[in-house]
């Protein structure tokens, strides 16, 4: 999926009863936004490059633990501007972006669902593979979870 644009809209449901783990990464040239699991909290950062080097600023941390094994509903809409994030619709935040610019995935970028991709950064701890359930994951309004399906019984053999 060939992602270009100045604005970013995620959704997603997600449970787990473990306390680590990258659930969303999006990673452009210049952007990374990232939704993980950290001591059992859900954090919602945005690293950026600029020419002082990078810079993370962190959306949302829950202050509650919510690997409690019910479903919360993470939004977080970004424009060239600012961010905004949200966890079971409470819990906002808004910050101004850095660098302003598109969200630009390439071949070697890309959206990234359970895991990090075996990218490292500041997110290390965090990088470790999501094990819970993400339901209704849209980004852009796109139904990221019907393609990544479709594109995996595409390359299935039998």
């Amino acid at each position: 999926m060939q992602l270009q644009t100045d604005q970013i809209q995620v959704s997603l449901a997600v449970k787990t009863a473990l306390s680590n783990g990258m659930v969303l990464l999006v990673n452009t040239e210049k952007r990374r936004l990232a939704v993980s699991l950290k001591d059992g909290s859900f954090q919602v950062s945005m690293m950026t490059s600029a020419v002082s080097g990078l810079s993370e600023a962190y959306l949302l941390d829950s202050p509650h633990a919510l690997n409690d094994l019910s479903w919360h509903q993470v939004i977080i809409d970004c424009d060239q501007d600012e961010c905004y994030a949200s966890i079971d619709g409470a819990q906002t935040s808004v910050i101004k972006t850095v660098v302003a610019g598109y969200w630009a995935a390439t071949e070697n970028r890309g959206i990234y669902i359970g895991g990090g991709g075996g990218l490292t950064g500041s997110h290390d701890e965090a990088m470790t593979n999501f094990r819970g359930c993400i339901a209704n994951l849209t980004l852009n309004k796109r139904d990221l979870l019907s393609e990544v399906n479709y594109s995996a019984e595409a390359t299935s053999t039998k």
